[in-house]
C-alpha cells in the first residue's frame, strides 16, 4: 500500500537515521562483518549516485561546449528554463536561395519579466526565441511598457539604442545568424 506514496526529505532523513542505528547496533553487537557489509553497500550506492550525477553534468558540459563551438553561445544561466528543460528557438525561415532554415539556439529567459510557476514562485518568463530571433528589445526597464522592435538581430536581443548603450556602437548587420542551419526533410 505505501509503495506509491511519495516520500519527502523528512522521510529520507528518518530512513537514514534508522540505517545508521542498525549499523551501529551491529557494531555494538560485535558483528563487524555485517556492519562493514552494510557500510560497503552504502559506499557502492553513493558511488553509483555520484557517477550518475557526474555523467549528467558531463553531458550538459559537452552540450554547452558543442553549442559554443557551433555558434550558439548563450550563457547557461540566461537560457535554461526555470523548470530546467532546455528549449530550442522556434524560428524557421529561408535563406536567399529559398532553402528552409531552422534555428538551433536555446531560447531566452526574459531578464526582467517574471511569471508564477506551478508552486506560485516567480520565475523568469520563457521566450519562444533565441537572442537573435527575439522580435522586441528585452531591456524593458529602459523602455517602460512600450515594446521596441529590434531592427538588427544581435547577441543581446537589444534594440539599436540599447545596443549602443551596452557596446558603444550600433549592431552590425549579420550575414548569417549563428545557430541557423538548413532544415532537414
Amino acid at each position: 500500500g505505501n509503495r506509491n506514496k511519495k516520500s519527502g526529505p523528512k522521510d529520507a532523513l528518518e530512513s537514514e537515521k534508522e540505517r545508521i542505528k542498525a549499523i551501529k547496533a551491529l557494531a555494538d553487537a560485535n558483528d563487524y562483518d555485517a556492519a562493514l557489509k552494510n557500510l560497503m553497500a552504502d559506499a557502492a550506492g553513493d558511488f553509483h549516485y555520484f557517477n550518475r550525477i557526474k555523467a549528467s553534468t558531463m553531458r550538459e558540459r559537452h552540450d554547452e561546449v558543442f553549442s559554443r563551438v557551433n555558434g550558439c553561445s548563450n550563457s547557461e544561466d540566461q537560457t535554461s528554463s526555470p523548470d530546467g528543460v532546455r528549449r530550442i528557438c522556434y524560428w524557421v525561415g529561408e535563406n536567399d536561395r529559398g532553402n528552409q532554415l531552422r534555428c538551433h539556439n536555446k531560447t531566452v529567459n526574459h531578464p526582467y519579466d517574471r511569471l508564477p510557476d506551478n508552486l506560485g514562485m516567480l520565475r523568469p518568463k520563457q521566450l519562444d526565441f533565441c537572442y537573435y530571433h527575439v522580435r522586441y528589445c528585452i531591456n524593458t526597464p529602459h523602455h517602460g511598457d512600450r515594446p521596441i522592435k529590434i531592427n538588427v538581430a544581435n547577441e543581446f536581443a537589444f534594440c539599436n539604442e540599447c545596443y549602443v548603450m551596452q557596446k558603444g556602437h550600433p549592431p552590425k548587420e549579420l550575414i548569417r545568424i549563428p545557430g541557423t542551419r538548413r532544415k532537414r526533410n
